[in-house]
């Protein structure tokens, strides 16, 4: 009989050894799960908590205990939550509720899941997804294989084709003829190789029409190091490629004009001193027969006879002036740009002091802004001001009192210069014919000149990439602007 109770009792002890092991080992299973775990008794009182939960909370497992949990409990329902940690951060729980029994008693067993990670994720694959939607290119997910798994709207309003059409498909079947099999070659072997791509195609539509397509072609590689998708990014360049050729097309005729134009230039450049050449020779023999009659028979001339020999020379010398005018006004404006730093109130200076040596009778009031600086060809831009200043000085020579200007003002955002008189001027109805070789404006036949300066003017404030023009009003005297672009603008 003792033998059977001192069986019984070692019996008993043996499996309460076990299991106070068990609940040893699951005590230590939940210290160590990596899921918070919280055990609560009926009044949602904290009686145990694991580190995990505890580092939801943002607080210590033995700070936890015997506080109340501050959401309620329902059980067999998994809820999600938004929890506040300690330290003032949301986090975002999953929890899963059953009831239990704890130290023989009811509660609840409290399992808490972050999945906070898992929501900001979710959120940006969200956005990725709307930035997909919304993209204005075209965005096509295919599996390892190759084969159509999402195709953004921009894919269907290019190509024609609805998801439900190309979906399964591979995206070689957009292909036509007119793309090089190695290209695709090339493609596979990079992408199925773990790299990127990037290319073209001319693809055709679901309409039968062809587009060039750039595709950039990227493979997504899961956590095992294995292939599991390609993104297609992808862009119909049909119009820009175009846009290129016709660009490409008007800067080989832009450069076969220029070629062109430098040859008709120096053909004109030798066509000039030829022609100048030609017509100097008979010109200077007409000059020097004058002078021999002159000199032989000038005492048996009439006075008639005389004045007519001296017309003739005197029309020789207009003449001759005349060609080099032209060979001037052809060189100065052919001729290279050397651009550099030019003080154009020192040089306006420098000119009007030339003209009242010339004329020093005259009263004329000179208003020359000084520090005016461009960047331009110094000699040339010499000729556009002692142009200008010398026609607004033989446009007042019947003014009692002249007033010549050189100043600068501001146009649409750029600084223009000006030369302003108060001279005759002009009727606006004609200011085209100003820039105009050889024209004369009416009223204007009794003033000296061929009607060439302001020409002058005009072509080599192009070739500065500026503009020239001019304001005036009959008596009232007149204003001539002209611009200077800056090197590198006038590159672009």
């Amino acid at each position: 009989m003792f033998e059977k109770v001192s069986e019984i009792k070692a019996q008993l002890e043996q499996s309460d050894q076990k299991l106070q092991a068990c609940l040893a080992r699951l005590r230590d299973i939940m210290t160590k799960s990596p899921h918070g775990i919280l055990i609560v008794d009926m009044n949602r009182t904290i009686l145990f908590a694991n580190p995990a939960a505890a580092a939801i909370f943002g607080s210590k497992a033995k700070e936890l205990l015997d506080k109340p949990l501050d959401f309620p409990v329902e059980p067999d329902k998994t809820t999600e939550l938004k929890l506040r940690s300690r330290d003032g951060k949301t986090v975002e729980v999953e929890v899963w509720t059953i009831e239990t029994e704890w130290k023989a008693e009811k509660a609840h067993f409290v399992a808490l899941h972050d999945i906070s990670e898992r929501k900001k994720n979710e959120q940006e694959l969200r956005k990725l997804y709307r930035a997909m939607m919304e993209s204005p290119v075209m965005v096509m997910i295919t599996d390892a294989g190759g084969n159509i798994e999402y195709v953004n709207p921009r894919f269907t309003e290019t190509t024609g084709y609805t998801f439900a059409e190309v979906a399964g498909k591979n995206p070689r079947f957009l292909k036509s003829d007119k793309t090089q099999p190695q290209v695709y070659q090339e493609l596979w072997e990079a992408i199925a190789g773990g790299k990127d791509w990037r290319g073209e195609f001319i693809n055709r539509k679901k309409d039968g029409d062809l587009y060039i397509e750039s595709a950039s072609i990227a493979p997504v590689i899961d956590i095992n190091g294995v292939i599991s998708n390609f993104i297609a990014v992808k862009e119909d360049i049909t119009e820009r490629r175009r846009a290129e050729e016709k660009i490409e097309k008007l800067n080989a005729d832009l450069a076969a004009r220029a070629s062109e134009l430098e040859a008709a230039n120096k053909e004109l450049e030798a066509f000039n001193y030829t022609v100048s050449d030609d017509l100097r020779r008979p010109i200077i023999n007409i000059n020097s027969f004058c002078q021999v009659i002159q000199e032989l028979c000038g005492d048996k001339l009439d006075e008639r006879c005389n004045g007519y020999l001296n017309k003739i020379y005197d029309w020789t010398l207009e003449m001759s002036h005349l060609i080099d005018t032209l060979l001037n006004f052809s060189r100065l404006t052919s001729s290279e740009l050397r651009r550099e730093t030019v003080d154009l109130g020192k040089m306006a200076k420098a000119i009007t002091a030339g003209l009242k040596t010339a004329e020093p009778a005259r009263r004329v009031i000179f208003r020359i802004a000084e520090g005016l600086t461009v960047n331009g060809d110094k000699r040339l831009l010499w000729v556009v001001l002692e142009n200008l200043l010398d026609n607004a000085w033989k446009y007042t020579g019947k003014r009692e009192e002249a007033v010549i200007e050189f100043g600068m003002t501001e146009i649409e955002g750029m600084p223009a210069y000006f030369v302003r008189d108060n001279g005759t001027g002009f009727d606006m109805a004609y200011a085209e014919k100003l820039f105009i070789p050889f024209e004369h404006l009416p009223g204007s036949d009794e003033y000296e000149g061929h009607g060439i300066g302001l020409a002058t003017v005009e072509r080599i404030i192009s070739r500065h990439g500026g503009r020239v023009w001019a304001k005036g009003e009959p008596a009232k005297g007149a204003t001539f602007y002209f611009t200077v672009r800056a090197e590198e603008a006038h590159n672009r």
